[in-house]
């Protein structure tokens, strides 16, 4: 059998286009009609036909197969990340609840009472905090307001000096406008 299959490879490779094309036309009339009439036996037989045929079936039906098993595969990941990612969400929200179911519980033991008093006591640090503040503000607005009244009495001096001042020189221009000492 495999000695028939290189019989027929060799013929199909004799009749090729590639070895025909480059015979003359001539030639390639005689060439084909003289190697039809010294065949014996036909090219090929239905049961090599069919062994091929069949072969080349298999190989279809493997490759899909492997296309199959692949997609496969690749759903199976996809799905298994996703029943990770739904896991990982799940975990979470549940720990979640757990922190707040505890610390509603915490809540409850400790009582309403508490809450009061931290709310009271919340209140009462602000109120002494606001108090600091305006005390520490108070302070700096009455050093502010001395500054300015020393700054006040320092322009009332200065413009009294300044009164003084004109006032002696209108008098002394007034003395040089006149002649005699006396006058």
């Amino acid at each position: 059998m495999p000695r028939l299959l290189n019989t027929c490879f060799l013929t199909f490779l004799l009749l090729s286009p590639a070895s025909v094309s480059q015979e003359t036309e001539a030639n390639k009339e005689d060439s084909a009609q003289k190697e039809v009439e010294s065949l014996q036996k036909p090219l090929y037989t239905p049961f090599i036909e069919r062994y091929v045929l069949d072969e080349i079936k298999q190989l279809r039906i493997d490759q899909a197969k492997a296309k199959q098993e692949l997609i496969q595969q690749i759903v199976d990941r996809e799905h298994n990340s996703v029943d990770r990612a739904v896991a990982y969400a799940t975990d979470t929200v549940t720990y979640f609840f757990y922190l707040i179911a505890a610390a509603t519980s915490i809540l409850v033991l400790v009582g309403w009472r508490s809450l009061q008093d931290i709310k009271e006591r919340v209140h009462s640090l602000a109120d002494e905090e606001i108090s600091k503040l305006v005390q520490e503000y108070e302070k700096r607005l009455e050093v502010i307001e001395s500054q300015l009244q020393q700054k006040t009495q320092h322009i009332e001096e200065n413009r009294e000096e300044i009164e003084l001042t004109q006032e002696v020189q209108s008098l002394w221009l007034r003395a040089q406008q006149e002649s005699s000492i006396a006058n």
